[in-house]
């Protein structure tokens, strides 16, 4: 018997041309505060800078480039996302198991 299983990946997609990449498959928080991370240093920000420009905690930032809590607020994750030029796509794809 095969089952099907639905398995959403979030992408991020650089609009800029970013150095590092174009895009980057989130498989979990770590991985979304690496990417933050490399366009943080790709634009020459300081954590304290991008907090400012964002409006949330140095903190937070802190936080979510190291993974060190388990979740995040979705919505200031977009605005952050949106303040650093990046985009967040979400597809299916399946798995047989």
């Amino acid at each position: 018997m095969i089952q099907i299983w639905i398995i959403i990946d979030i992408i991020i997609i650089f609009r800029e041309n970013d150095p590092y990449m174009d895009q980057i498959s989130i498989t979990n928080i770590k991985v979304l505060g690496q990417a933050i991370y490399q366009a943080r240093k790709a634009h020459n920000l300081t954590q304290e800078e991008l907090a400012a420009r964002t409006g949330v905690s140095r903190r937070l930032i802190y936080q979510l480039e190291n993974g060190s809590r388990d979740s995040f607020p979705l919505g200031k994750v977009l605005h952050i996302l949106k303040r650093m030029n990046l985009e967040l796509s979400i597809s299916t794809r399946t798995l047989e198991k």
